[in-house]
């Protein structure tokens, strides 16, 4: 590859990370509203405002953000009384996004949902 060609990739690369930044800025923003709906019990709202956010965040790479937009999607789930969708996405976060807080607290409403063992 030529140094023109490697500076061109390099440009491409640095654009899409920029731009993938920028959506993740208006993503965080979308998140606090979606916040403000769960406070309120509005979740299916909620829901409807988290749903694209992961894949904005995945594309930032910041996959904090991600399993903190999964988790809070399972909860409203769980609060609407979808136990196992919201049990599923609980193990998508442990499963996807391990060492996060995110992957922690899905594991402790996992357990609770699933009560102990018999």
């Amino acid at each position: 590859m030529s140094s023109r060609s490697a500076a061109l990739e390099d440009a491409r690369v640095h654009e899409v990370r920029a731009a993938a930044a920028q959506e993740a800025a208006v993503a965080e923003g979308a998140f606090d509203e979606a916040m403000m709906l769960v406070a309120e019990r509005r979740y299916t709202e909620a829901v409807k405002r988290l749903s694209p956010l992961t894949a904005a965040f995945e594309a930032a790479e910041d996959r904090i953000r991600a399993a903190r937009v999964t988790f809070w999607m399972a909860y409203c789930q769980e609060k609407q009384g979808r136990q196992a969708e919201a049990i599923a996405l609980y193990e998508r976060v442990q499963r996807t996004y391990p060492q996060t807080p995110a992957c922690r607290l899905a594991a402790a409403r996992v357990a609770k949902l699933q009560g102990p063992p018999k």
